[in-house]
């Protein structure tokens, strides 16, 4: 009996699975014929599946159909079955709708969908729908019928105000899909966000500026009606700060902060990316408004520091600095330290101002004094100290001790072997090394940091490493490389004249040795431009260029910065940014060059 009852089983599990098998195989069939356009068979078969199981898919595709081979009257069908077993009706009334106008029946196509807008639910999530439908079928009146209608059966709950803004973007109305999209803002700040990606969506594709210059315009007159509303002034500075234009938002933040009593942190962020754009002029104006206007705030003191700390980025970046800058920016370090003093919170700034004092104004014992106070001060940060230990060594090198900048150094290493600032260390000590002559054990340390996770870190190592590697052997290269090294030493520690005298004997003396003279070039380029002579720094790095070597990308934007700082002849600065960006894709300056090169097309 038992042996009967499981042959039975086997039998229906049997019978179940040739089913199911051959349920799939028509399933397949059917969507291999939709996929093939050969929509006559596509419909058959799925009306066949449609027949054994009602879903939402077989219908789509089946009146996908009935449509695509003109077959109106089965599309009609298909929709009136269909309505009699769905609980929610509107969404599937607008298929109804919509095949009545590709039939041709425009009365009975606008009776329909008027009937569906007539009959609306007053819930959002149904309405939605409706719309959708109606904006998925590019019935785009009647999408905005429906949304206008959900306003006001939600009691202005919710506001739809995206998704009419859709269907303006739809029908190409610029003008009245900013128009919701500001409006939406009347509702509340939590719509901000949706704001600012539904207009950055938006003006993804806006390549000569006309869309956001209208945007900004229809804004800018709300603003001016609406003063007292805060979103609307914000989602104006929001632009200008995407477009990088930080002179116009600092104007709107101002107008925001003295409106609404602020702290100033709305400034110091604009501020902030000012600075962090190169843009020193806006970012200035910014923390000089803080510092003028904030005394009890929080960032008082942060825009002090962050103003100093700037400036002398502003002075490194800029090859036409004068003395006059050096010595407005010691002052405003001056200024600043007797007001926030030597302290944990403005040791960042204790370091650049010896970075100044030692490396701008030759100014060491003071430099060195002042960071041993820093290095020296109770709870201070164990990295902010280490970065201030390798400063003191970078001036005992700049001194010609190197002896005991190598000792700093290596301390540093030994109390932060994995962190980013004991990989600096361990390059530091390997490069003063490096400058003594001890090129062997140099290269040991360098080789271990070309596996270091900065990347600029092992950039470097990798390319002293390859310097020295390529240069020891015989007797005759290694006095080439000891007296590069000399000359590179006597360069960090600005004596140019003999760093000169150094490349001009090492050039002189070894003519053919191919794998330095690319760096002794690059380095009396350097010296070149330290010196003002522009024609000159320009010769000598389009000799390293001819060389085809490692150093070909450094030298490429170093004639770029040039081109473009100097001599202004921006067309030539994009051009040997290009030339990194096609030529040099793995290389470190490569994001640099990129940001260099849209710059400069974005302003021609």
């Amino acid at each position: 009996m038992m042996r009967i009852k499981n042959a039975y089983i086997l039998v229906i599990i049997l019978l179940l699975g040739s089913n199911l098998i051959s349920a799939q195989k028509n399933s397949d069939l059917a969507f291999e014929y939709y996929r093939t356009s050969q929509f006559k068979k596509a419909a058959k078969e799925f009306s066949k599946l449609y027949k054994k199981e009602p879903n939402k898919i077989y219908y789509q595709h089946l009146l996908k159909s009935y449509l695509k081979t003109s077959n109106y009257a089965k599309a009609e069908s298909i929709v009136l079955k269909h309505l009699k077993k769905a609980s929610i009706k509107a969404p599937i009334k607008v298929d109804l709708g919509f095949i009545y106008t590709a039939w041709g029946k425009d009365k009975k196509a606008k009776a329909t969908n008027d009937e569906i807008i007539d009959n609306l639910s007053p819930y959002a999530g149904q309405i939605l729908k409706v719309g959708k439908k109606f904006f998925q079928l590019k019935n785009y009146e009647y999408a905005e019928k429906t949304y206008l209608k959900g306003r006001k059966l939600t009691h202005g709950d919710y506001p739809f105000s995206f998704e009419m803004a859709e269907v303006h973007e739809a029908n190409q109305n610029l003008d009245k899909m900013v128009a919701e999209l500001l409006f939406v803002l009347t509702y509340g700040d939590d719509y901000m966000d949706g704001v600012k990606n539904a207009l950055n969506t938006h003006l993804a594709s806006d390549v000569n500026g006309n869309k956001r210059k209208r945007v900004k315009s229809q804004l800018t007159k709300i603003v001016q009606k609406r003063s007292d509303q805060k979103s609307f002034l914000e989602l104006l500075i929001w632009m200008f700060n995407e477009e990088k234009n930080y002179s116009s938002a600092f104007i709107y933040a101002k107008s925001l902060d003295k409106r609404f009593s602020e702290d100033g942190g709305r400034i110091m962020t604009i501020a902030r990316q000012a600075a962090k754009n190169e843009q020193y002029e806006s970012a200035a104006e910014c923390f000089d408004y803080v510092i003028k206007n904030k005394k009890g705030s929080y960032y008082y003191r942060t825009a002090r520091v962050e103003l100093a700390t700037m400036l002398k980025e502003k002075i490194d970046a800029n090859p036409l600095r004068s003395k006059n800058d050096i010595l407005v920016l010691e002052k405003s370090y001056q200024q600043t330290l007797s007001e926030v003093g030597i302290n944990n919170y403005s040791i960042k700034l204790v370091r650049s101002y010896a970075e100044l004092l030692a490396f701008y104004l030759n100014k060491t014992d003071e430099a060195i004094e002042l960071l041993k106070k820093g290095i020296d001060l109770p709870r201070l940060n164990p990295v902010e100290k280490a970065h201030c230990q390798i400063i003191l060594g970078d001036i005992f090198v700049y001194t010609d001790n190197v002896w005991e900048a190598a000792l700093v150094y290596g301390k540093v290493n030994q109390n932060f072997k994995n962190d980013p600032v004991g990989f600096k260390a361990k390059l530091k000590v390997a490069t003063a090394y490096y400058y003594t002559g001890n090129f062997a054990w140099a290269k040991t340390q360098l080789d271990v940091l070309k596996a270091a996770t900065t990347k600029l870190i092992a950039n470097d190592a990798l390319q002293l490493s390859v310097l020295i590697s390529d240069n020891l052997g015989m007797d005759t290269n290694t006095v080439a490389l000891q007296m590069y090294a000399k000359a590179d030493l006597y360069f960090y520690q600005g004596n140019n004249d003999s760093a000169l005298f150094k490349l001009h004997q090492l050039i002189g003396s070894f003519p053919e040795h191919l794998s330095l003279l690319d760096d002794a070039y690059f380095l009396k380029a350097k010296i070149m431009e330290n010196n003002g002579d522009w024609d000159n720094a320009i010769q000598a790095y389009l000799k390293v260029i001819g060389y085809d070597d490692l150093l070909v990308d450094d030298a490429l934007i170093k004639l770029g910065t040039i081109y473009e700082l100097v001599i202004k002849d921006k067309v030539k600065a994009a051009e040997y940014y290009e030339k990194i960006i096609l030529n040099f894709p793995a290389s470190v300056l490569v994001v640099e060059a990129r940001k260099r090169y849209r710059k400069l097309k974005k302003n021609s």
